[in-house]
């Protein structure tokens, strides 16, 4: 079973050259304070095997957090139940998972700061979305909490993160050295590393995360603006 370390990043997200020109997102965790409960749906999705097992599904999904739930669910089904799951299984997994979380998501406290970053710069700069929840879902629960006025776009699964980064790249010209991500996941690292964007971290100072060091890490989104350039 993989474990959830990662060694020191042969390379790192771009520094940024100057006041940002366009923010990504990741959502769960970033936008909306719902990382607690989807790794409690997790492990409830996997009760009837154990503590063992539902402790590697918490511990897979803390480290993965922004991955696509079917492959979340396909490395579960597969290494920990030792059965490999076709699509339809993989899709009532889906299925069950999201009538778990969906209106929870939609009823959860914001990320300390969100609001207000949000309602002020969502003006002067472009915000995007893209998050391993599945898109429909996603544009649902944004819909529903009012925030999807915030954002130029919101893009979610089957899309990765590097082509929802690229895709909002396009949007510009933008310089990818004034383009930053904001994440909670080793997934949204990655995908900051591999479009050569900037990156910022988002972890509660009670949470491990699992950032390189030297990673920009801050716990909400009150200090947000001054980590970009902006004030």
């Amino acid at each position: 079973m993989e474990t959830a370390t990662r060694p020191e990043a042969a390379t790192r997200p771009i520094e940024l050259s100057g006041p940002v020109d366009a923010v990504v997102f990741d959502f769960d965790g970033v936008v909306v304070d719902s990382v607690e409960l989807k790794v409690e749906a997790f492990r409830d999705m996997y009760r009837e095997y154990g503590a063992d097992v539902m402790d590697a599904v918490e511990a897979y999904q803390r480290y993965h957090g922004g991955m696509s739930r079917m492959k979340k669910f396909a490395y579960f089904e597969a290494e920990l139940i030792g059965r490999p799951a076709d699509q339809a299984r993989i899709d009532e997994l889906c299925a069950a998972y999201s009538a778990l979380v969906e209106e929870k998501v939609c009823i959860c406290p914001l990320i300390a700061g969100a609001e207000a970053f949000l309602e002020t710069f969502a003006c002067r700069i472009p915000f995007y979305v893209i998050s391993g929840t599945p898109e429909a879902e996603l544009n649902r629960i944004a819909d529903r909490r009012g925030v999807s006025k915030y954002f130029r776009r919101l893009r979610g699964s089957p899309m990765s993160k590097e082509e929802g980064i690229e895709e909002f790249l396009s949007d510009g010209p933008y310089s990818r050295d004034r383009v930053v991500m904001i994440g909670d996941a080793i997934t949204d690292y990655d995908a900051a590393v591999a479009t050569r964007i900037g990156f910022v971290g988002i972890s509660p100072p009670d949470v491990q995360h699992f950032f390189p060091d030297g990673t920009r890490v801050i716990p909400d989104l009150t200090t947000l603006a001054a980590e970009i350039g902006h004030r």
